[in-house]
């Protein structure tokens, strides 16, 4: 195996662990546990998409809002061209904190503790992520049939605070990825910024990644994650740091207004393009049907509306109706209908839909 091959297989993996999901989304609204509604903005030139490779980079004591790619890599990606990802940026909520009501007074505890600890949560985070490098080697090792295949962390160097607000707190870090293929090692270095922002109450935390080449991607990372504050705090009308310099100031904290529902100003504004013939918007409208997003859940029309997409020749929608119609979701199962979308898919270099179809032929399915 080529080492040139080795960041296309890492995704190839990943690819195939697709689920239904809108293909390109500006903004997100997410229920955090506890009925807190909070915006999640997309950082300028970013686009939501791919939620399920997102959810397998998640730590399990973290819970994924939304993964956020740079708009060409996403079309790239979703029409099978290509499946590197060299920035990308990501926004979760610790599972054990979402159902708390975290005060001002609380916060800057937590960010004293951050300050204090960078070295401890830098490694506990390089733990974390290794958790999964392995897992990942270990599947790709028995895919290319090569046992010696290995992706690892290495030493993850602090490189301090660089924003810190009432409200928030960013620190970076770099590091290497090194992958060991026949014997051979390839090392990427990457630099990351984390920010923990306190919104509407709610501790969340934004991650930004770039491969490094220079000193510039380090700044690169730090910008897009002070912009990213200053947007989902405004998104949510500052109210938070209202309520922050209120309780600061030992003020009674305002009451909190719940804003506009933009799900489903999202999902109608979407529906106009679909209405147009644009695929890319058809698929994203039957992906909000499925999941119910802006719109009541409606299995029968997200398939139709995702086989529109698909008879367009979007490839992502036709792996998606593959996996609708060998699965039997919203649709009576017919394996054979599967294997038809998926070789159409295939057909144009979709990985997913190539991995699913020689699978279903090494199985003897449809």
């Amino acid at each position: 195996m080529r080492i040139s091959t080795i960041l296309p297989m890492l995704f190839f993996f990943l690819l195939q662990l697709l689920i239904i999901q809108p293909a390109i989304s500006a903004s997100s609204v997410v229920e955090i546990t506890g009925g807190v509604p909070v915006e999640v903005p997309a950082p300028p030139g970013f686009v939501e998409g791919l939620r399920s490779i997102g959810e397998t980079m998640t730590a399990p004591t973290n819970r994924l809002l939304a993964l956020f790619l740079l708009e060409p890599e996403l079309k790239r990606m979703v029409s099978g061209k290509s499946h590197r990802m060299t920035r990308y940026c990501m926004a979760q909520t610790s599972r054990k904190l979402e159902s708390t009501n975290v005060s001002a007074q609380d916060f800057v505890k937590l960010r004293k503790t951050l300050k204090l600890q960078q070295r401890d949560l830098i490694e506990n985070s390089k733990n974390d992520g290794q958790m999964l490098l392995d897992t990942m080697s270990e599947k790709l090792g028995r895919q290319s049939h090569d046992p010696s295949f290995t992706i690892k962390l290495g030493e993850m160097l602090p490189l301090g605070v660089f924003h810190e607000t009432d409200t928030s707190i960013g620190i970076s870090a770099y590091t290497k990825v090194s992958s060991v293929v026949d014997g051979k090692t390839v090392e990427i270095p990457m630099v990351s910024a984390w920010t923990t922002v306190l919104v509407k109450g709610k501790v969340v935390y934004f991650y930004v990644y770039s491969e490094y080449k220079s000193k510039a991607d380090i700044e690169w990372t730090r910008s897009v994650s002070r912009q990213w504050v200053s947007s989902i705090l405004s998104l949510n009308k500052n109210l938070d740091q209202q309520n922050v310099t209120d309780q600061l100031t030992s003020k009674k904290p305002k009451p909190a207004t719940e804003p506009a529902n933009s799900s489903t100003e999202s999902f109608n504004n979407v529906l106009k393009k679909a209405e147009s013939g644009d695929a890319v918007a058809q698929y994203s409208i039957g992906s909000m049907y499925f999941k119910g997003e802006g719109v009541p859940q409606d299995n029968k029309k997200a398939v139709e509306w995702i086989a529109k997409a698909a008879e367009q020749g979007l490839a992502v929608a036709q792996y998606t109706l593959g996996s609708i119609y060998s699965k039997g979701e919203g649709v009576a199962q017919d394996k054979k209908k599967g294997i038809e979308w998926y070789t159409k898919s295939a057909e144009q270099g979709f990985a997913a839909a190539q991995f699913n179809l020689g699978n279903n032929y090494y199985k003897g399915e449809g």
